[in-house]
C-alpha cells in the first residue's frame, strides 16, 4: 500500500495575532517541528511513499504592497517569526528531497 501525506502546518492566524503574540512557541512548534517529525516518519516508510505534499504561504516572501505579485522564483524574506517558521518548514521539505530522495513537493498559496 502506497502512502500520500499533505502537510498544510497551518494554524489559525492573522498579523495582529502575530503581533500580540509575545512568544512565537506556537509556530515553531507547529511549521518546524511539526513538520521535522512528519518528515522523519516518512522517510522511515519512503519505501512505501507515494508523494510528501508540503503546503505553504506566500507570507514567506515578505509584503507585497499595495500592488504586485510574488511568484516561486521570488527570494524568500520572512518579516514575522511565523512567515520565517513557514520558510524553514518549505526548507526542510526541500532538504528532505534533495537529501534522501524523499518524493515531496511543496506548493505556495500565493496571492
Amino acid at each position: 500500500m502506497t502512502i500520500r501525506w499533505i502537510r498544510f502546518a497551518t494554524l489559525p492566524r492573522n498579523r495582529m495575532s502575530t503581533v500580540q503574540s509575545s512568544t512565537p512557541d506556537a509556530f515553531i512548534k507547529t511549521n518546524i517541528e511539526g513538520t521535522f517529525c512528519l518528515l522523519e516518519i516518512a522517510r522511515r516508510q519512503q519505501n512505501r511513499l507515494a508523494l510528501f505534499h508540503h503546503v505553504s504561504t506566500d507570507e514567506v516572501y515578505g509584503s507585497l504592497g499595495m500592488d504586485g505579485h510574488f511568484t516561486e522564483e521570488t527570494p524568500y524574506r520572512p518579516n514575522s517569526p511565523y512567515s520565517a517558521s513557514k520558510a524553514s518548514s518549505d526548507h526542510l521539505v526541500r532538504a528532505y528531497h534533495k537529501t534522501y530522495g524523499l518524493p515531496g513537493d511543496h506548493f505556495q498559496l500565493l496571492k
